[in-house]
């Protein structure tokens, strides 16, 4: 019966987690300073609502850019990653240490 009038505010509200609980999750995680919708919180909301796809096409903007530089640092991380294995394989060809007969799948033999 709580969804006709007159409403009970009391069956509204949980007792299983409270809002400070709540909050102290939000603020641990870092989940409002991360949202998509924090650069929206210093707007009015009349701003927001006539310039809502101005405002959605900046954020998407803002997001396509974090995701190339996102990709960008990957792709240097792997040319780094495939640079250092290739002077490794100059300088150790087949894997091995260096010496004769240490090479990849190959045993060192004892004189």
């Amino acid at each position: 019966m709580q969804w006709l009038p007159p409403f009970e505010p009391a069956k509204f509200r949980s007792a299983d987690f409270g809002l400070d609980a709540f909050l102290e999750l939000c603020f641990g995680e870092r989940l409002i300073e991360t949202s998509p919708f924090v650069a929206l919180t210093d707007k009015d909301p009349r701003d927001l609502w006539d310039d809502a796809p101005a405002f959605l096409a900046t954020l998407q903007l803002e997001q396509a850019a974090k995701a190339a530089d996102e990709r960008a640092r990957l792709a240097k991380e792997a040319a780094e990653q495939a640079a250092a294995k290739a002077a490794e394989e100059i300088r150790c060809p087949g894997g091995g240490t260096g010496y004769p007969g240490e090479g990849r799948g190959e045993a060192r033999r004892e004189e």
